[in-house]
């Protein structure tokens, strides 16, 4: 584990007082799994808890992995008062569930656990993409993540963490929307932007994007520009419908308009009414247009610097007028 004892736990966490370390280590541990795991991906992370344990006072740790280590706990304390926090309210025995309180020491209000809980969650998703762009800075140094599935999936998208995302759609909670809508925004790539820009356009520009270190040109910088800016209005606008219902336990729900639990959890939110919701879907769908358009201006307005265009094939000629020509116009369509 990142973690060894409650020492070394308190510099990271918002932890006071004499705690039993032994208490933390399950939620460590999915934290662990649940966010540095699918961040830094199971290769490095194997490699960096071999290097801890190899680790002695004659032989300490490597300033690479020490300096990998210190990221990784910046994320993985408030991450962990955020995931322990509703658990240690309460002690689980033999006895059943109790709840201490001292004269001196009183349980917190919901509001301010909702803070504390929010404040923290906020600070770790942070934490999250300073690592990941810690390990982006550094790939030389850790060729293990490099190699892994997760810098392929990383790599896999045009925008690429909620810093990138936050730029092209401010959100209250970046970090956490990017993540959320990624799975609509591959699927808006592989699905509308390729058919737009064309298979060849397409990869062409993914190729490159991949790379470590990408080369484009002043013209294709641009372009991506324009283009992550209709991506994010489009996904969101795709997404919303998706993000408003929740599919758990008690089959589909929407956010209910009153509020009837302390918890926040069993609570509901404070819903917005579908006139609401359709004129926020459609001002995102309509600028996301409007970013396509500029797309489609720019790219026009410079033939040379984007030759495979699939906009720019001339159609087949002598062919029987019963054949349809082709016809590139609103090929991106929501």
């Amino acid at each position: 584990m990142l973690f060894k004892d409650s020492i070394t736990l308190k510099k990271y966490a918002q932890i006071s007082g004499t705690v039993d370390f032994s208490a933390f280590v399950a939620s460590l541990r999915m934290v662990e799994q649940k966010y540095i795991i699918p961040t830094i991906s199971k290769e490095i992370y194997d490699a960096l808890i071999d290097a801890i344990n190899a680790a002695t006072e004659q032989d300490p740790l490597a300033e690479v992995w020490e300096n990998l280590l210190h990221q990784c706990r910046m994320a993985a304390g408030p991450l962990l008062c955020y995931f322990h926090a509703d658990k240690a309210d309460v002690k689980f025995s033999d006895a059943g569930m109790q709840r201490s309180e001292t004269a001196t020491n009183k349980n917190a209000y919901q509001e301010q656990r909702t803070k504390f809980k929010e404040a923290n969650l906020s600070e770790g998703e942070f934490a999250l993409e300073l690592l990941q762009q810690f390990l982006e800075e550094n790939n030389e140094d850790y060729p293990e993540w490099v190699d892994s599935e997760n810098f392929k999936k990383y790599k896999s998208l045009f925008i690429k963490t909620g810093k990138e995302f936050d730029e092209t759609f401010p959100s209250q909670t970046p970090y956490r929307n990017y993540w959320m809508l990624r799975s609509k925004m591959f699927d808006l790539e592989e699905n509308n932007i390729k058919k737009y820009l064309g298979k060849n356009f397409y990869n062409k520009l993914k190729e490159e994007d991949a790379k470590e270190n990408p080369d484009f040109s002043e013209e294709e910088h641009i372009l991506l520009q324009k283009l992550k800016k209709a991506i994010a209005y489009i996904t969101v606008s795709l997404a919303v419908p998706f993000l408003n219902v929740r599919f758990g336990s008690n089959g589909l729900t929407v956010p209910a308009v009153a509020t009837f639990s302390s918890n926040d959890n069993e609570n509901s939110r404070s819903g917005i009414d579908d006139k609401m919701i359709n004129s926020f879907i459609n001002s995102c769908s309509n600028t996301g247009k409007d970013w396509m358009n500029n797309v489609d201006e720019y790219i026009k307005e410079n033939p040379t610097a984007f030759p495979t265009w699939i906009g720019f094939e001339i159609p087949v000629t002598n062919v029987s007028s019963d054949c349809p020509k082709k016809e590139y116009n609103n090929i991106f369509s929501l």
